[in-house]
């Protein structure tokens, strides 16, 4: 009895490492929730280490813990995004960001980021930012211990702003200061390759996308290509109605693009209801990247069009998300639905396994991405093999 006493007039103080314990068994029943929340939020603001948490810190974290705690198999898709966060989203969703015109991918390692693109007309390319260069800083402050998107969001800003770039290029320092404006995002790019087979890139699904693809199409349609490669490496997904207008445009009529499972057990088939712009054999590239709507493009493809899917396993996000604004200009961004593919099968967690696995570092492919089309087969094994059995056929 006095160690029980003793218990309660000294709470117990803990200092080791806890296991994770982000997945509560079911069994375990969380009831009186609202008595619980008040006592936690009191215990945080009267006893926790930092004597300036605010209540405002802590409606931000609950809200946040809901989302990523309600279903923790949708941790990582269910979020709260701030304004800045949320502002970046809608604008790429728009097809339009703002920013300098830089395309460049960041090795954490030198912490240096190398340019591997550069807008036409952008204030970059008036700058001579060039193809090459190593981004050593960004206004003034080095890139060590940053990620790719923390960099992204150090040079985007407000349309008009100033960005201060400090660059290597060969063996010489050099400083470049940008303004920074509204650029349009191309999401589709296409080429015909050496012996008529044609490349149709997506890099995503914005509300432009199924305008560019048409455009995309119809150019191909009036070339030599005997063949179609649909590229959706590092394609990570966007607007679903987009991705399936997109589908519309490939498939024949009467082809279901996709199947969504949504609140309640209902499910919504979504079908091809026009002629395709046209008609050529296709084969599909994927990517450890290629997620969510453009794995249900690849899905489809393969389903109608028995279109192999070439390269490497997809990513495995089958699930589509609604954005909310909250009152405080935050967003949520939560799960309402699931998607299955044409055969109502999920892959939610797995991905697409390829027809055709073919290995490839993504750094190649995208270094070849960028040579003229003569020189791309040569450089991009999961392209060469995607063009050789189309030939084949």
């Amino acid at each position: 009895m006095p160690l029980l006493l003793a218990l309660c007039l000294f709470p117990p103080l803990v200092a080791w490492a806890e296991p994770d314990d982000s997945v509560w068994p079911a069994s375990e029943k969380f009831d009186s929730g609202a008595k619980a929340f008040e006592t936690a939020r009191r215990a945080l603001l009267e006893q926790y280490v930092r004597a300036d948490l605010s209540e405002d810190e802590l409606y931000r974290a609950a809200v946040q813990g809901m989302l990523q705690g309600v279903d923790p198999a949708m941790r990582k898709h269910n979020q709260l995004l701030s304004p800045t966060q949320v502002a970046d989203l809608l604008a790429e969703l728009k097809g339009e960001v703002v920013g300098i015109g830089v395309r460049f991918k960041l090795d954490p390692g030198s912490s240096r980021a190398e340019v591997i693109g550069v807008v036409p007309g952008s204030s970059a390319a008036s700058a001579d930012v060039r193809e090459g260069d190593l981004i050593l800083s960004v206004d003034g402050a080095p890139l060590k211990g940053r990620t790719q998107q923390e960099v992204i969001a150090a040079i985007r800003g407000p349309a008009g702003g100033k960005v201060k770039l400090g660059l290597l290029r060969d063996t010489a320092l050099v400083e470049r200061t940008l303004t920074r404006a509204k650029l349009s995002v191309e999401q589709v790019s296409e080429a015909v390759l050496p012996g008529d087979v044609a490349v149709l890139a997506l890099r995503g699904f914005s509300e432009t996308t199924p305008a560019q693809v048409r455009a995309a199409l119809e150019r191909i349609a009036k070339s030599s290509a005997r063949g179609l490669i649909i590229d959706l490496r590092n394609n990570e997904g966007g607007l679903l109605e987009k991705a399936v207008e997109t589908a519309k445009l490939l498939l024949p009529k009467g082809a279901t693009v996709a199947k969504l499972a949504e609140r309640g057990g209902k499910e919504r088939v979504m079908v091809a209801d026009g002629a395709p712009v046209l008609t050529l054999p296709v084969a599909v590239l994927t990517s450890n990247r290629t997620g969510s709507s453009a794995e249900l493009l690849a899905a489809a493809l393969r389903h109608a069009l028995k279109a192999p899917l070439i390269g490497e396993r997809t990513r495995g996000k089958w699930s589509v998300q609604r954005i909310e604004e909250l009152p405080n200009r935050y967003t949520m961004k939560f799960t309402v639905a699931h998607f299955k593919d044409p055969s109502g099968r999920g892959w939610e967690g797995e991905g697409l396994s390829p027809d055709i696995e073919v290995p490839q570092a993504q750094a190649d492919a995208e270094k070849a991405e960028r040579l003229k089309p003569s020189d791309r087969l040569a450089a991009d094994v999961q392209l060469k093999a995607a063009a050789s059995f189309l030939r084949m056929r």
